[in-house]
């Protein structure tokens, strides 16, 4: 498990290091983007689920910062909800809402049409 933890670690850092360095940017948030989810998930094979959920939610921001992929942000958020334990329901509902807005947003949920 403490393998999964310092990979995550070691991607994070390359993300960031990514973000402050030069590069085109369309492929540089691209890459970015891929670092995080790939430290998210290793978070969670680490069952590390407070960092899992908190890489998510920033995968989430920086999608939404670079206004790329609404539909990114809110798979990020739905991500993020699944790493809350029952203890925690209503942040996970907040990152559920969060998501499910942002799908809205884009056409890709229409909740008055899903309730018939």
């Amino acid at each position: 498990m403490d393998d999964h933890i310092a990979i995550a670690e070691k991607l994070i850092k390359k993300a960031n290091k990514k973000l402050d360095g030069w590069g085109l940017i369309g492929s540089k948030h691209k890459d970015v983007a891929k670092l995080l989810d790939q430290a998210a998930n290793s978070y969670k094979l680490a069952k590390s689920k407070y960092k899992a959920r908190e890489t998510y939610i920033n995968l989430a921001i920086h999608h939404l910062k670079t206004k790329t992929k609404l539909e990114a942000a809110a798979t990020a958020f739905v991500d993020a909800a699944h790493c809350y334990d029952i203890t925690s329901v209503d942040e996970a509902i907040d990152c559920l809402e969060q998501g499910v807005d942002y799908l809205c947003e884009i056409g890709r949920l229409n909740p008055a049409t899903n309730l018939l």
